[in-house]
């Protein structure tokens, strides 16, 4: 976002790894909430940002998609608390829930959410169509796709479930980026790799 042209205001992590990190890559002035977002109330963001109600250009998510992920359990897990390695836990299934209750509370003019694709996928369809019925329901036109990062420009196979909304007296309708007629590769992001391959003794210099 910073890359962009956006200036981030808040964020939240609650994991200890992922705050270490995010922190490390934060701008000086962005505020880092620690704390589970379940605990986090609407007015403390804008009270700590010095916002009002519906100011917010921007509000991205992406809420813990484990529970909905082909390469986790699925339904079997649905209703357990996941154990973090700080020891605190949560229901991941049920944090789509704190997003949408954030959203509500900060009337942002557009947000944008981001899930596995498992989620459309077999019985967590359910979730998405209660997931999206709860964004639209908040007063925002919303539009949901699955995007794959190998077809806009970055080196990953990587689909996700991409929700972009705007607040319905904005005016304008959501629009998702459309796919790159190239499937961009380690290749064309790190050339020089190739070429060290083939250059054993470290002659050749990127």
């Amino acid at each position: 976002y910073r890359m962009a042209g956006f200036k981030v205001v808040w964020a939240n992590e609650f994991v200890p790894a992922a705050q270490e990190s995010y922190k490390a890559n934060a701008a000086p002035d962005c505020i880092l909430d620690y704390r589970d977002i379940r605990t986090v109330q609407p007015g403390e963001i804008l009270e700590a940002t010095g916002l009002a109600e519906g100011e917010l250009d921007l509000f991205d998510g992406s809420p813990p998609c484990q529970a909905f992920s082909t390469a986790g359990k699925r339904e079997k897990g649905w209703g357990k608390e996941k154990t973090y390695e700080h020891g605190a836990t949560q229901c991941n299934e049920t944090l789509f829930d704190e997003y949408v209750r954030l959203l509500r509370g900060l009337k942002p003019k557009v947000f944008v959410a981001e899930n596995v694709s498992g989620l459309v996928k077999g019985t967590a369809k359910g979730y998405f169509l209660e997931i999206l019925a709860g964004l639209k329901a908040s007063g925002y036109k919303v539009t949901c796709r699955i995007l794959d990062a190998q077809w806009l420009g970055v080196p990953q196979q990587r689909q996700r479930a991409i929700f972009v909304g705007v607040r319905e007296d904005v005016g304008l309708d959501p629009v998702h980026p459309k796919p790159l007629p190239y499937r961009y590769s380690v290749r064309d992001a790190l050339p020089w790799i190739g070429r060290s391959i083939n250059d054993p003794h470290g002659q050749f210099k990127p």
